[in-house]
């Protein structure tokens, strides 16, 4: 494990993804029990057809959510298992995790701003 981290890459890498993480949560957090967006937070399924549709509970999102940081650390740990066998496929799998928390707050923003 100290091996992983005295790469200094390799630590900004985790500490975005985990900061955007972290910064989807609050607003997930802020959406569901505070002051933004609706009562019922509700999920965006856009067909070409139909238009916008709403369907879900706030549950639904907080799923999303929890999934989220379940695959960040499952790739964490596969992470920590390759640094010393492939190196790249260790920075491989850390930017994938930032590219999704990424995604991820940019969907749970997307929530609040539509509800």
């Amino acid at each position: 494990m100290r091996a992983f981290f005295q790469d200094r890459s390799r630590f900004f890498l985790v500490l975005a993804g985990a900061a955007l993480l972290v910064g989807s949560g609050v607003m997930l957090a802020f959406g569901i029990y505070g002051e933004w967006g609706s009562d019922t937070l509700l999920l965006l399924h856009f067909d070409r057809f139909g238009g916008a549709d709403f369907f879900g509970f706030s549950a639904d999102a907080l799923g999303i959510w929890l999934f989220g940081i379940g695959l960040f650390f499952l790739n964490l740990l596969l992470s920590l298992g390759l640094v010393r066998r492939v190196p790249f496929a260790s920075f491989v799998l850390l930017s994938f995790n930032v590219l999704f928390s990424f995604f991820l707050f940019l969907y749970i923003g997307l929530l609040l701003k539509v509800n």
